[in-house]
């Protein structure tokens, strides 16, 4: 690793605290992609027909804007395609690396491909913040330099999700994961948080904002150290905005 990039390294570290994503560039590429996918939807499905499996091309695209942890501005394309899924979720599964045509940063979101596009698009719909949160922890994927792919027993760290011979435990506590979900967690808490620190104080305000997010489910395959930094560093952030003194 590079002298420069030992010291930024270092000061995520000691900070403890998840890795800077423009909040404003994740809200302007929901924005963009839903209304793609509108469009792709009004041109080659009927209303309430599903999306099905779309292999052609992507459903949707939108370049993003952003800084990785060193400073240098990156161009990330950022798709939505669809595949067939059992998950009753929107998003079924999504990934980060290269565009090999143009040599972006890539972020790949799939879509359950039995869902209706108006399930995605009308008002009221889930899907934006399902996809808010998604972008969140790929783009923090993408911000982190030091990001490396880690080979899991049973194969990567890529492998879909569901998978019954993934090592969830060893998924979870990898160095890139637990600064990804620190990032996709601390912004599912901060817009809950202060309405719990008012009537239970911070500490067991965090703890209740924290039940309605990933939490409970990550936890639960975190190593005590690993839980301890994540809990850490989404204070830390919480400090950061001004929302605990």
């Amino acid at each position: 690793m590079r002298p420069s990039a030992q010291r930024i390294a270092a000061r995520y570290r000691e900070a403890a605290r998840p890795i800077k994503v423009n909040r404003g560039v994740v809200q302007a590429a929901v924005a963009s992609l839903t209304r793609a996918l509108e469009k792709w939807g009004q041109r080659n499905r009927e209303p309430f027909q599903p999306i099905g499996v779309e292999t052609r091309q992507p459903l949707a695209t939108h370049t993003a804007r952003m800084d990785d942890v060193a400073g240098r501005l990156l161009e990330v394309d950022i798709h939505l395609l669809s595949k067939k899924s059992g998950n009753p979720q929107y998003i079924v599964g999504a990934g980060a690396g290269h565009n090999r045509r143009t040599g972006n940063p890539a972020v790949i979101v799939f879509l359950n491909a039995k869902d209706k596009v108006s399930a995605f698009t009308t008002r009221g719909s889930a899907f934006p913040d399902l996809l808010q949160k998604t972008l969140h922890h790929e783009l923090t994927h993408v911000a982190d330099t030091f990001a490396k792919e880690v080979q899991y027993e049973g194969g990567t760290k890529k492998m879909v999700e569901g998978d019954p011979e993934m090592d969830w435990d060893a998924y979870y506590n990898d160095p890139q994961e637990v600064r990804a979900f620190m990032r996709e967690i601390f912004e599912q808490v901060r817009g809950r948080y202060s309405k719990y620190a008012e009537v239970f104080g911070h500490s067991k305000g965090l703890d209740y904002a924290l039940k309605g997010t990933d939490w409970p489910e990550i936890k639960k395959h975190l190593t005590p150290r690993n839980k301890r930094l994540m809990l850490k560093g989404i204070f830390t952030a919480l400090q950061d905005e001004g929302l605990i003194p």
